[in-house]
C-alpha cells in the first residue's frame, strides 16, 4: 500500500525507490544546511518507515531526552529555522506549544513536534498515521512512522 510522509518541506510516497527518496531529500538538505546533514531512508515494513538525519555532533543527547531543538525541527520538516524561533525570541508567540528558550535556542517537547508533524501529514497529504516517534541523539535524528 502507498503511504506518504514529509521531509525537507516536501511530501514523498513510500512507493518511490530508496535512492530516489534519499536523493531528493538530500538535495534539499544540502541547500538548507550547506551539506552538513545526510539522510538515510529505510522502509522497515510495508507500513513502517524510518528516516535518519545524520548531522554534526552539536548537542549532547542520549536519545532519551524529551525535548527537540529548533535546528532539528527545521532539518526534519525543511521549514526555515525562523519558524521555530519567535521574533525577538519571545516564546509566547508560538508555532508549537510549549516552546522554551535555553541559551539562545528554542526547544519544544517531542510530543508537541510530533503533533505538528501529524497535523501537517493529515492536512497537507491527507495521510493518517498509527504512530510517530522521534529520537534525538548527538549526531542524528531518528524519525519512525507507522501507518
Amino acid at each position: 500500500m502507498e503511504y506518504y510522509f514529509i521531509a525537507a518541506n516536501t511530501g514523498f510516497s513510500t512507493e518511490l525507490g530508496k535512492e530516489e527518496i534519499e536523493a531528493r531529500i538530500q538535495t534539499k538538505l544540502d541547500d538548507m544546511t550547506n551539506c552538513n546533514v545526510k539522510v538515510e531512508y529505510k522502509r522497515l515494513e510495508s507500513d513502517r518507515i524510518r528516516l535518519i538525519f545524520w548531522r554534526d555532533d552539536l548537542l549532547k543527547y542520549s536519545g532519551k531526552s524529551n525535548i527537540i531543538p529548533d535546528t532539528d525541527m527545521a532539518i526534519v520538516l525543511g521549514i526555515h529555522i525562523s519558524a521555530f524561533r519567535p521574533e525577538g525570541m519571545d516564546c509566547n508567540k508560538l508555532l508549537l506549544y510549549p516552546l522554551s528558550e535555553i541559551n539562545g535556542r528554542c526547544y519544544t517537547h517531542k510530543t508537541a513536534f510530533i503533533r505538528l508533524y501529524r497535523v501537517l501529514m493529515e492536512s497537507v497529504l491527507e495521510q493518517s498515521t498509527e504512530n510517530i516517534n522521534i529520537r534525538v541523539y548527538g549526531d542524528r535524528i531518528v524519525l519512525d512512522i507507522k501507518y
